[in-house]
């Protein structure tokens, strides 16, 4: 991967992730782990939602997977709110 680098955290931030399940979401969740953020994972795709979220704790980082639908608002609404909850 290239040397990408987010903005180096002033304060313990989170990230949510949309589609973190897999592929380009899943990358982008697992470098903003390593960049030091907790990260919510939201998916329909639980099974590899909760696999990224538990890599994610290895690399020593805050994780929980949310269902997420992203054409359902209600879904949405709920992943914002429990990453303000969880994190």
């Amino acid at each position: 991967m290239p040397n990408l680098r987010f903005a180096a955290p002033k304060e313990r931030r989170a990230a949510l992730v949309t589609g973190g399940a897999r592929g380009l979401g899943r990358a982008i969740a697992i470098r903003l782990a390593e960049e030091g953020r907790d990260v919510v994972i939201a998916d329909i795709l639980e099974d590899q939602g909760r696999q990224t979220a538990k890599d994610i704790v290895a690399l020593g980082q805050r994780a929980v997977f949310v269902f997420t639908d992203v054409t359902v608002e209600s879904d949405v609404r709920d992943a914002v709110d429990k990453t303000l909850a969880a994190f």
